[in-house]
């Protein structure tokens, strides 16, 4: 089973009404003409959490972005890994996760958020991960226009059974 969980989003200020609309509305403001652009992407250990199957270790995604259109008020991630660690994963097919459709809104206005930072957890027990192992992971970040970014790649390790960090090679 699958377990993530959000722990940061910037802008601090962003409203969440609990059901953020599908992306590629037709609500953009009009702003809606360039890809967002992934301009970093790391992999750490994100510490214990607690899922279904009790606490457990997780690997932390954290992705920094800009979007010069400014329609970054709603996005999606989109993630790929594999353990072949070669500095590539192939985004051809189906993502092995999204993060769903998030609301990263200052005041409600379209054409107003021009990035942010995301972070996601993701439970390594019981999950497509195995404990103190090298993967390759991508993500692209799409925009409330529907306009995706190219990939982005890291290389990191998840963290061993007991929550400590990883030192696969």
């Amino acid at each position: 089973m699958l377990v993530a969980i959000l722990i940061a989003c910037t802008p601090t200020d962003e409203k969440d009404t609990g059901e953020p609309p599908p992306l590629a509305l037709d609500d953009t403001g009009g702003c809606s003409s360039v890809p967002p652009v992934v301009d970093s992407f790391t992999i750490g250990n994100g510490g214990l959490i607690t899922g279904d199957s009790g606490e457990q270790p997780s690997v932390l995604l954290a992705i920094q972005f800009h979007d010069d259109d400014m329609d970054a008020d709603y996005i999606n991630l989109s993630y790929w890994w594999d353990e072949t660690v070669d500095g590539t994963v192939d985004t051809s097919g189906a993502p092995a996760m999204e993060s769903g459709a998030f609301k990263f809104d200052q005041d409600g206005e379209p054409c107003r958020v021009s990035g942010g930072t995301f972070e996601q957890r993701i439970g390594v027990t019981g999950n497509p991960f195995t404990a103190n192992t090298r993967y390759d992971f991508a993500v692209t970040v799409t925009d409330h226009g529907g306009l995706t970014s190219d990939p982005a790649f890291a290389t990191g390790v998840t963290p061993k059974e007991d929550g400590s960090d990883g030192d696969a090679r």
